[in-house]
């Protein structure tokens, strides 16, 4: 068991770094859903509330830091292959956020039809005003949307990769860009991911 583990040490490593920043991602998004759920309930910002918001925006850097440093990892033997997990886990990201901003688009059209504007879709925190669940929802998914975009960006920046990608090129105004810059996106994935797999097996 211990020659098998040290075989497959690298690999057991970078799929662990992996989860860990998705993990955190996942967690991070839940925090800043409770401290605006709570903010909304009592229409005042306590300290909870910007504790809570604190800690999740803290837990997406360090998972942005995380799986950047995921994607830099070079594959040490042909039993692991990290960049092409690491793509992997952005194509999971990416079919989460489309999942999520289709369900509320279907849901309620009307207040999510520009989905990543603070000025149409949701009130200033400091406002104080109570905030409706597809506001919460997407004040939540815009900070995703952006963070995908940032570590995308570096990644593919990373693989030395240049050609022109919506997601992290252009800021869409309306939800039907949004869903279409995603679905592209991880139409590019998929023939990363492919192109990352043939180079392993070459």
């Amino acid at each position: 068991m211990g020659e098998l583990f040290s075989r497959h040490r690298e690999s057991v490593k970078v799929v662990l770094l992996g989860f860990v920043s998705c993990a955190l991602w996942a967690g991070a998004s839940e925090l800043i859903a409770k401290a605006f759920e709570g903010a909304s309930a009592t229409k005042a910002w306590g300290r909870a509330d910007i504790f809570l918001l604190l800690m999740g925006c803290y837990a997406l850097l360090l998972a942005s830091v995380l799986l950047l440093r995921f994607v830099r990892l070079p594959p040490k033997s042909s039993q692991g292959n990290p960049e092409t997990l690491a793509f992997r886990l952005m194509t999971e990201q990416c079919e989460f956020l489309l999942k999520a901003y289709r369900g509320l688009w279907g849901a309620d059209p009307e207040h999510s039809k520009r989905p990543l504007s603070h000025v149409d879709s949701w009130p200033l925190p400091e406002s104080n005003s109570t905030w409706t669940y597809t506001q919460l929802s997407l004040y939540r998914l815009a900070k995703d949307y952006r963070w995908l975009a940032g570590t995308a960006k570096a990644a593919f920046a990373e693989m030395g990769w240049k050609e022109y990608v919506p997601l992290f090129n252009e800021t869409p105004d309306y939800m039907v860009d949004v869903v279409a810059i995603l679905e592209k996106f991880e139409r590019t994935l998929e023939k990363k991911i492919e192109l990352l797999e043939g180079r392993a097996r070459a």
